[in-house]
């Protein structure tokens, strides 16, 4: 089998360990085991790039509510939700071209993309509710809790919802 036909066979197959019958060059007397090295590539590489467009949908959301502030055009809440679209535009586009590369289908995407949205807003809302109302916890507390909760619900939704039939339909992808 080529290592092609193997990355293929591994990809129909997840979960199996498809035992290559060529040679590592690099390691002659080891046969290689593709499929976990692949997926732990493609899994990394993701989860890197989508905490690069985590951040510079952040600095999107934060550069442009200071700026409307600070220039005095808008309110700070409404300055806050013009910020927080354009974060939401740098996101959808960021993950969709560089964090998950698949084909554009906003049919597809656009609504799972909001509904993400929503959820993550309504477990901001939640955990910041229980933490500093009913807990009477400091509100940086709720803030760590929200930074750890809402990228680790994001990246589930978008790998396993959002953007997967685009993912679905692009096996090949490189690392």
């Amino acid at each position: 089998m080529t290592s092609a036909g193997g990355y293929r066979e591994q990809l129909d197959n997840p979960g199996v360990a498809v035992q290559s019958k060529e040679v590592d060059p690099a390691v002659p007397h080891l046969r290689r085991f593709e499929w976990p090295a692949i997926r732990i590539a493609l899994e990394g590489g993701r989860l890197f790039r989508f905490g690069l467009t985590g951040m510079l949908s952040t600095l999107a959301y934060a550069g442009s509510t200071i700026a409307l502030v600070e220039s005095e055009l808008l309110g700070s809440v409404a300055a806050a939700i013009v910020g927080y679209l354009a974060g939401a535009a740098v996101s959808y586009f960021g993950h969709l071209h560089f964090s998950f590369r698949v084909q554009p289908d906003h049919k597809k995407f656009v609504w799972r993309f909001v509904a993400t949205a929503a959820l993550t807003f309504c477990v901001t809302a939640l955990t910041t509710y229980l933490t500093t109302q009913i807990l009477h916890w400091r509100y940086q507390i709720s803030i760590a809790a929200v930074a750890l909760l809402n990228p680790a619900i994001g990246y589930l939704c978008f790998r396993l919802w959002v953007f997967f039939p685009g993912l679905h339909e692009q096996p090949n992808e490189q690392p």
